[in-house]
């Protein structure tokens, strides 16, 4: 349906919260609410035609009282659809920036880079590490992460400033860098010097699954 990352990384949350308040559900009921999660995140984000038109195709496949359903859903959200995720911290700071003046890097590397973090973080929420980490650990973590690729030290005292890092909680956004390498690895193949640096440096994920490949 082309809905668009923040669409997807809402619904995760939406989905998270509401399996937090419940005790016990089997495999049918949780298709079923992912599906109204995805619908509500849909209506939120996305044009109003074409959530509408999502909505209209999936709802039969819920149940009979699809509108009961929802606002029951929508109970259990406290119907609070705006949620921050770990995607809408990492854009914003994408935006911003996480290098710095006098930081020696790779300049097309970085550009590489940036470019390809949505799509690494999109593979991470398939892990189960991602729903046993914070909003905000995962969002640093990426950064940290990022920073690593490019050589830099992933929290100088400028990062540990910026996003208030201090030793209590360095900890803990250590400790997701270090579960982020764990299910992401990195590969350098250089077969010319003709080579692109997309070519230069495909990602992939524990699986294999080949991210950054032209």
């Amino acid at each position: 349906f082309s809905f668009s990352l923040k669409t997807y990384f809402l619904s995760i949350e939406y989905l998270d919260n509401i399996c937090s308040k419940i005790i016990s559900f089997n495999p049918k009921t949780l298709f079923q609410i992912s599906l109204i999660c995805l619908i509500l995140a849909a209506k939120f984000n996305e044009q109003t035609m074409k959530a509408q038109h999502f909505q209209s195709l999936v709802k039969h496949n819920i149940s009979k009282n699809y509108l009961a359903d929802e606002i029951y859903i929508l109970q259990l959200l406290d119907y609070k659809l705006n949620i921050i995720t770990p995607y809408d911290i990492l854009k914003d700071i994408l935006n911003c920036g996480f290098v710095f003046e006098g930081e020696n890097y790779d300049c097309e590397k970085m550009n590489y880079i940036y470019s390809k973090l949505e799509t690494i973080l999109f593979i991470f929420s398939e892990r189960n590490s991602y729903i046993s980490m914070t909003t905000k650990q995962i969002a640093i973590s990426f950064i940290g992460f990022a920073r690593e690729l490019m050589n830099l030290i992933p929290y100088n005292n400028m990062i540990k400033k910026i996003f208030l890092i201090d030793p209590q909680n360095e900890l803990s956004y250590i400790s997701g860098l270090k579960t982020i390498k764990k299910k992401i690895k990195i590969e350098d193949k250089i077969n010319n010097q003709n080579e692109t640096i997309s070519n230069k440096i495909p990602l992939y994920c524990q699986e294999n699954k080949k991210i950054g490949e032209n």
